[in-house]
């Protein structure tokens, strides 16, 4: 989702040239496939948006989430050391534990409770002690066009079912993958260097998100219920999910002081996702 943002918003930057390479063009879990599509394309920044976000998944394959999330970001690290360029590298709110009442600033201590969590993280280390020239973003809950995500989840099961259950005990950030490739270029063009959070503005539970996404997608007589977390191993109806932070909303105060900009509130975010999402599905004037 979020490479595909960055293709679509970037005509809107100072950027002579933008390449977005598939999965089999720069497989970042095989260092000799970066480090040539590095030297083909003779990049100048490359951003690391691959990664493997299936956070169950995770749990059940530790290993393939190491090879991808901490091993293949050190492979990029390592490539664009030795070519001398800026690496922008893209991690997660997971890499907190959610014990806290406040959002997390870049200075907080991480402590990820997830297999996903703990590889982000250690992806992060091996850019920051590998890479002279990095930026590392955490960004949280995001959606948008171009892949599965919650708000498309949501939306699909009431479709098929009569009702749902969502948790209720778990805040975040709902962040739209537009605004945060546009974010993710202002750091960029300003020269900003180092870790950085971005996130829409606002903060809400799983179960508020779905909520506003169903009754603003025409969902208003399928009934939500809200769930804590420790008891959706018990629901048939929910899917089993990893432990998840309770609270993992993100401080972007220094993105905002960096760059002058701030992202929109989710809401207004998720308006507009849904707008281009009713306007791909609506039927062709005839």
């Amino acid at each position: 989702m979020l490479g595909q943002a960055i293709s679509h918003v970037i005509k809107d930057f100072s950027v002579r040239q933008f390449v977005s390479l598939s999965h089999a063009e720069a497989d970042i879990t095989d260092r000799k496939n970066v480090d040539n599509a590095i030297r083909k394309y003779e990049a100048q920044v490359v951003f690391n948006c691959a990664a493997y976000t299936d956070v169950d998944g995770c749990e059940r394959d530790p290993m393939l989430a190491s090879v991808v999330n901490d091993e293949g970001a050190r492979n990029v690290a390592l490539a664009c050391q030795d070519a001398n360029i800026l690496l922008c590298h893209i991690s997660t709110d997971f890499v907190f534990d959610g014990e806290t009442t406040r959002p997390y600033r870049e200075s907080d201590s991480p402590n990820p409770a997830s297999v996903y969590g703990a590889t982000k993280l250690g992806g992060e280390r091996h850019v920051a002690k590998v890479a002279s020239k990095h930026l590392i973003i955490r960004t949280s809950w995001t959606f948008g066009p171009g892949g599965q995500n919650f708000i498309t989840k949501v939306l699909e099961r009431a479709r098929l079912e009569r009702q749902l259950d969502v948790v209720c005990d778990q805040t975040g950030s709902p962040t739209y993958t537009l605004d945060l490739a546009r974010g993710i270029l202002a750091l960029v063009e300003c020269g900003a260097h180092g870790l950085y959070h971005v996130a829409n503005s606002g903060s809400c539970s799983r179960f508020e998100l779905a909520k506003a996404a169903l009754e603003r997608a025409g969902f208003n007589k399928v009934p939500v219920h809200p769930i804590e977390s420790a008891t959706v191993k018990h629901k048939p109806s929910a899917i089993p999910v990893a432990r998840r932070p309770a609270y993992s909303v993100l401080d972007s105060r220094a993105f905002t002081e960096k760059t002058g900009i701030s992202l929109p509130h989710w809401n207004d975010a998720l308006n507009e996702y849904l707008g281009t999402m009713a306007a791909l599905q609506s039927p062709p004037r005839q």
